[in-house]
Formats: C-alpha cells, sequence, structure tokens
C-alpha cells in the first residue's frame, strides 16, 4: 500500500516537472516574441533603419552597409558590370560616405535614435537598349535630428561604349539657352510668383553646362533636377523637377543617341542654332584663313567649353581638312564663312574677279559640307565701295583685333582678347597661328567665367544685332 502511494507521488511530480518546463519554454517563447516585436517596432518607427527606396529597371542591386558608435550608414546603388561606368557610380557614393562621416565624426556613443545616419538609394532606368539612366537619392541626417536633407546626383550612361554621357554629347547649338528659357517659362508656370525670388532664378537657369548638369533621360523625355532654395528664399530642402520632351528638343539633336526616340528630320545642315539670351553679355569668336591643320583642334577645343564660333575660310583650302571636320563643326552649332578663295585684296579687283572669288568660294563650302553661308570677310579687312556694291553678301568686320597674327607668344593672345573685350564685339582670330590655338582654351574659360554667351555672327545679327559695334556688318545693298 504504501508502495502505491508512493509510486502516485512520483508520477505526480514528475507531471509537475514537465508542466513546469512546459510553462517556462511558453514564457521564454512569449518573451521572445514580445522582445521581437519590440526590437520590430523600434526598428520600422525609427528612420535610421528604414531601407531607401530602389526602384530598378536594369543592373543589378549591391549594398553598403556600416554602423558604428557615431553613425549608421545604409546605401544601395546599381551595378552594370562595365568597368567605367561602374568605377563613376563607386567613386560617387564613395564620395558621399567619406564626406558625412568626416562631417559626423563623435567621440561618444549615441544611442540608435541620436545617431547621424547617411542613406542613399537609387531609380535606375532603361532609355534605350545602349542607354541607361540612374537617379541617386542621398539623405543625410546629423546628430540628435530628426529631419533629413535631400540631395540628387544623376548619371547617364553608354552602356554599349562604356562611358558616361554629358548633355554635350546630345544636343547640338545654342541648346543650352534653350533648354534655359524652356526651364524658367515652366518654372514660372508652376510654382507661384511669391515662391520665386527672380533675380536667384536668372542666376540659377543661366545657360551654363553646370547649371544643367544634374538630368537624367526617360524612355520620351528628359528631367533636369534643382535644388530650389537657388531660385526661393525658403530654407526648406527641396528638390525641383522639370521635364521636357524629346519632341520639344527636335533641331537640337546631334546624331547618335537618342535618333530612335525623335521623329525629327534630318536637322545635319539645318543650321538650327536656338535663341541666344539677351540677358547675358555676348561676344563672337571669328577665325580666319582656315581650313588648315588646326581647325580640327579648334573644333575639339569649342566642344569641350560648350562654345561655338564663326569660321571665315578661304575657298582654295577647303579639300585641307576631312569633310567630316567641317561637318562636325556645323552640327556643334558653328557657322561657316567666305574669306574669298585665295586671299587677294579685293580693292586691287575688278568686279567680275571679286564675284568669281565670292561664288567659287561658295560653291566650295556648299559641295563639302550642304551649307549655305550668308556672309562675307574680306581679306585683310580691305574693302570700298566698289567692293560693296560687287559683293554677293554682307560684309563683316571685327570690333576686337589682339594681333595674333603679330606674336608667337599664346599669353599675349589672351592678354590682347580679354583685357579689350566687352559686350557686343566680335573678335578678330586666326586657327592657322599655334600661339591663337593655345590660347583658346584660357580665352573660352575667362569668358565663361565673367558670364558671357559666345554666340554665332548669325546669331548675334539675328537676335542681338543692336549689340553690334557700328560698322563691324556692312550691307551691301
Amino acid at each position: 500500500m504504501n508502495t502505491r502511494k508512493s509510486n502516485v507521488a512520483k508520477k505526480r511530480r514528475k507531471r509537475g516537472s514537465h508542466r513546469g518546463v512546459i510553462v517556462f519554454f511558453v514564457v521564454l517563447v512569449l518573451l521572445g516574441l514580445i522582445c521581437g516585436f519590440a526590437f520590430w517596432y523600434i526598428h520600422s518607427n525609427n528612420p535610421i533603419y528604414q531601407r531607401p527606396e530602389v526602384v530598378s529597371e536594369i543592373g543589378e542591386e549591391t549594398k553598403h552597409l556600416e554602423k558604428n558608435e557615431n553613425n549608421y550608414i545604409n546605401v544601395y546603388y546599381p551595378v552594370f558590370y562595365k568597368t567605367n561606368i561602374d568605377s563613376v557610380i563607386q567613386s560617387k557614393v564613395n564620395e558621399y560616405i567619406q564626406n558625412f562621416k568626416e562631417q559626423n565624426q563623435r567621440y561618444v556613443e549615441l544611442t540608435d535614435t541620436t545617431k547621424a545616419d547617411l542613406k542613399i538609394g537609387y531609380k535606375s532606368y532603361q532609355v534605350t537598349e545602349d542607354i541607361a539612366s540612374v537617379l541617386l537619392t542621398v539623405y543625410q541626417r546629423k546628430e540628435f535630428e530628426e529631419n533629413y536633407s535631400t540631395e540628387y546626383y544623376t548619371f547617364v550612361f553608354d552602356l554599349k561604349n562604356d562611358k558616361e554621357i554629358l548633355l554635350s554629347d546630345l544636343f547640338k547649338g545654342r541648346y543650352l539657352n534653350y533648354i534655359s528659357s524652356l526651364v524658367e517659362e515652366r518654372i514660372k508656370l508652376t510654382k507661384s510668383s511669391s515662391d520665386i525670388v527672380y533675380e536667384k532664378l536668372r542666376s540659377a537657369l543661366c545657360p551654363t553646362a553646370n547649371n544643367f548638369s544634374k538630368f537624367i533621360l526617360k524612355e520620351d523625355r528628359i528631367v533636369f533636377y534643382f535644388d530650389k532654395n537657388r531660385f526661393s528664399d525658403s530654407d526648406t530642402n527641396e528638390i525641383c523637377s522639370v521635364e521636357i520632351s524629346y519632341g520639344d528638343m527636335n533641331g537640337y539633336f546631334k546624331r547618335g543617341y537618342l535618333e530612335s526616340k525623335t521623329t525629327q528630320e534630318d536637322y545635319l545642315y539645318d543650321q538650327v542654332n536656338g535663341p541666344v539670351d539677351d540677358r547675358l553679355p555676348t561676344v563672337v569668336l571669328t577665325f580666319d584663313d582656315g581650313p588648315g591643320k588646326n581647325t580640327q583642334k579648334v573644333v575639339e577645343i569649342l566642344r569641350e567649353y560648350n562654345a561655338v564660333a564663326s569660321f571665315f575660310m578661304l575657298g582654295e583650302r577647303i579639300n585641307y581638312v576631312e569633310p567630316e571636320v567641317l561637318m562636325n563643326l556645323i552640327t556643334e552649332g558653328s557657322s561657316i564663312n567666305s574669306h574669298s578663295y585665295s586671299h587677294a585684296n579685293f580693292k586691287n579687283l575688278t568686279a567680275e574677279q571679286i564675284q568669281q572669288e565670292i561664288q567659287n568660294t561658295t560653291i566650295a563650302i556648299y559641295n563639302v559640307t550642304e551649307y549655305n553661308i550668308r556672309f562675307f570677310r574680306p581679306p585683310y579687312g580691305s574693302y570700298n565701295d566698289f567692293v560693296k556694291e560687287n559683293a554677293f553678301f554682307p560684309l563683316v568686320l571685327w570690333s576686337v583685333d589682339p594681333r595674333d597674327w603679330d606674336t608667337d607668344d599664346p599669353n599675349v593672345v589672351y592678354e590682347n582678347v580679354i583685357n579689350n573685350v566687352s559686350d557686343g564685339d566680335v573678335v578678330l582670330l586666326h586657327e592657322i597661328h599655334d600661339s591663337t590655338v593655345e590660347a583658346l582654351p584660357r580665352i573660352l574659360e575667362e569668358l565663361n567665367h565673367r558670364g558671357y554667351q559666345i554666340v554665332t555672327i548669325e546669331e548675334m545679327v539675328d537676335s542681338l544685332g543692336s549689340k553690334l559695334p557700328r560698322g563691324v556688318v556692312i550691307e551691301n545693298n
């Protein structure tokens, strides 16, 4: 009997022990769930842990996560498996990370609610088979602050050739002036007048490459991004975007990247040069006596500085360069005009000789380029009423002569241009002189620094003829 009672007691104790273990594990699970929920709730409501937005049509997503006692970094960016393209993106991401770390170095441990943090997300777009756009969105928050500052950074890539695409690779002529006027018009339509400081807007939209450097391409349009505080007095960090359809850019596209996106006709030789901005000081650079060994280099320098010029060429030299050189010159917005066929002094010629010189040059230029000239510059600037009466075109002289033909020193050429140029001037240069070509980058850089827009003689006459000094353009009728 005692043995039976003992066995029953043992079984009860064993069942009690099992219940205790079960209760213990249930409590443990509940605690785990509570802790997990608390952890999830804290993280889901703490912006520091929220994943930046990623929308990807092209490229593979990669991530950089870094957490230490000073800050929290959560970065996503695309990889295209293209050496140069991936290097460009990686370099920019690393620049943001490094700058963030340098600006947020603290030597006391902060909690997750007070840490500084950096987040970068992105959107990538497939434009054509060979073109991709990337929009990086950069969020930064200083320690103990709730609000993020926001910044956009953009890339457009040529996947086929593994390189970045710039605006100057896409458009020709005075495209910056045209884009500037379109963007200004649309900002004024979409923003209230009380939200715009027009002096700041004018500066922000001045037609320079830097002001329009943040852009992406989409399937049917180009999108530009601007910091709103650049044209308003608002202290809030707000990004303004302006979209322009490809159709609105007809006539400004170079051949190449976006041909399949437009229905434009062949604008290669239509001499479409866009509006000149009458708010800016203006200058015309002219080059005489070409084409020749330096023409290609001059075209490349103009391209690099997003500038144009007017070339007064000799008919007998038209075949001294490959036709492609002259075609590039025209399609990138510059112009060609006549400087006679043989550089004779027209005061010593008969009427028939004058007309033959000009006619032969006009035909030589057209045969290579299909370009119709508009002006004639007499050699040596030598003319009289007889020359004027027998010329087929208006005569173009100059208002600034740096005497580049009288020096081999590019510094002298530079100083003679920069120290004498003013709004509306037409500068005489000669592309045959190496010193002039060597001085050209400095001249363009300084003119850009001073806020000049560099235009062709055609653009100056058509849009801002009143700025031209008296006697520079002489009509022949």
